[in-house]
């Protein structure tokens, strides 16, 4: 695209200038020229008014309405107008019939005969114009613009004579109120063109130094520019090899992570695991935040009994996935080797998870449940959220996980703060246990999902196997939350006591879990 030249720059800023005044001078003019209309329209009511109460008042007065014709006659002769093309016109209806006699006074021929003429209604309403409308079976008080039969434009008032039915008008020609707006307005455009030739002369005279000024300057920068130009290009040149670098990085960091996901979904229990625990129906499911999550859960059975654990790792992300991996193998390590006591296991769960977060930096830490079950009697020990007891009557019961644990991977030795709650199971009831990514989910308006939610959605569906359980209640956070983020990892593991495999009698249930 061509630049113009300072020169042409300002010859076209001259030229929107010199438009910009005429624009504003015309718009001035209209708005004085409308006003001139309005003020003319309210000049021509005036005065019709005046005139048809003073003829009432004569009528009232002499109850004559031939007294009140040769009054209005005479006036009418001498009428003088408000303007050059004035008229002053008054209809007046023939008795028992339908002709009008038609008065008409004009400026121009003042002192001289009144003009009269006698005309039909059906003629004056098809002639049109400013006397139709005078000749309306119903005349109304009107003020406006009206166009005559001839084509022309005029000012007019009507104005009915209460008790006569005599109609007057008072009227001007609109080319004459327009004919001095003509005149200025040509006036000004002679006038507005000479003078901004002239200011445009003077103004190219003075500017002429400060056009060269700028023209040297615009060369300079134009070299300037090149110059920049050649350093860009070689700055985008390294970014471009930069960006190369960086594709490959993270080419190779998504490998990682995808690696890392994978690992971690291959480490959570597999249905077929949770079908073959001992008198236990289990459903379990984590879904990360991130491509790695810091959720756990861990299914562990040992002969007739059965280990349950859930814990949620601060943050998320490849170091939170890492520390759960190390958790649950961890966890299993002792579980193989026979530890006993869930307070013993957690301690020195603890002081393994402690040593290795300070050797690494992560400065992450967990919490951790453990659930020992055997033949429907749970003991639960360890710090995390609240464990969900759920009966087959309807009734449900949250325990309180705050002081049977503390931590882990924050003080080194937590025995003192590790207890034990047993809790007894009948046939059919269960347990739902779960991180805080379920209940603290949020909606669009910033509004949690809440524990109590999480208990009436489970309630509502306890009648049905463990995994139409775990998908309502997924199905119901995923309503919740809508098109809002989802900021964390969600855990969530539904189990229920059936030591012989099937449910206690309820109606509508199913008899066994699928």
């Amino acid at each position: 695209m061509q630049v113009l030249s300072y020169r042409r720059r300002f010859g076209l800023l001259i030229l929107i200038m010199n438009g910009v005044a005429l624009v504003v001078a015309a718009v001035v003019v209209l708005i004085l020229f409308r006003a001139t209309v309005r003020e003319n329209l309210e000049r021509l009511r005036e005065t019709n008014n005046s005139q048809a109460r003073l003829l009432e008042e004569i009528f009232w007065q002499t109850k004559d309405s031939h007294i009140t014709a040769n009054i209005m006659r005479e006036a009418a002769r001498r009428f003088t107008g408000s303007a050059r093309t004035g008229e002053y016109v008054v209809l007046i209806p023939v008795p028992k019939s339908e002709n009008f006699q038609v008065f008409v006074s004009r400026w121009d021929d003042s002192e001289m005969e009144l003009e009269v003429q006698v005309k039909s209604r059906n003629t004056l309403l098809k002639d049109g114009g400013l006397l139709a409308a005078m000749a309306d079976p119903r005349p109304t008080s009107r003020l406006g613009i009206v166009r005559l039969q001839t084509g022309k434009e005029v000012l007019a008032a009507i104005e009915p004579v209460q008790g006569l039915n005599w109609v007057i008008s008072n009227q001007i020609h609109l080319s004459e109120v327009r004919e001095p707006f003509l005149h200025a307005s040509l006036y000004a455009l002679g006038v507005a063109i000479v003078v901004n030739i002239l200011g445009a002369f003077l103004f190219l005279q003075v500017s002429n130094p400060i056009v060269q000024r700028l023209e040297r300057l615009n060369e300079e920068l134009e070299e300037r520019v090149q110059q920049r130009t050649a350093e860009l290009a070689a700055a985008n040149a390294r970014i471009q090899q930069l960006n190369t670098q960086l594709h490959s990085d993270n080419l190779r960091l998504s490998a990682e992570l995808d690696v890392a996901r994978r690992l971690q979904a291959l480490s959570l229990p597999r249905p077929e695991e949770l079908a073959h625990t001992p008198h236990l129906a289990i459903s379990g499911v984590m879904h990360p935040a991130n491509e790695v999550g810091g959720d756990y859960y861990d299914v562990y059975p040992q002969g007739q009994q059965t280990w349950l654990s859930i814990g949620d790792i601060t943050g998320h992300g490849l170091e939170s996935g890492v520390l759960m991996l190390m958790t649950q193998v961890a966890v299993r390590t002792l579980l193989t080797y026979g530890e006993p006591c869930g307070a013993h296991l957690l301690n020195i769960l603890n002081q393994v998870i402690y040593d290795s977060v300070a050797r690494m930096g992560y400065g992450r830490t967990l919490t951790l449940t453990l659930i020992y079950h055997d033949q429907g009697q749970l003991c639960i020990t360890g710090q995390h959220e609240e464990v969900i007891i759920l009966r087959t009557s309807g009734d449900w019961e949250r325990i309180d996980t705050l002081d049977l644990g503390f931590p882990l991977a924050l003080e080194r030795d937590i025995q003192p703060y590790v207890q034990k709650r047993l809790v007894q199971l009948e046939p059919g009831d269960g347990g739902i246990l779960f991180t805080d990514g379920i209940t603290e989910a949020e909606n669009p308006q910033g509004e949690l999902y809440g524990i109590e939610r999480l208990c009436q959605v489970a309630q509502k569906h306890w009648h049905q196997p463990v995994e139409a359980i775990q998908q309502a209640i997924l199905a119901d956070v995923t309503t919740y939350i809508g098109t809002a983020e989802i900021l964390d990892d969600m855990a969530l593991v539904v189990f229920k006591f059936q030591p012989d495999g099937t449910y206690p009698p309820n109606p509508g249930a199913t008899p066994r879990e699928s």
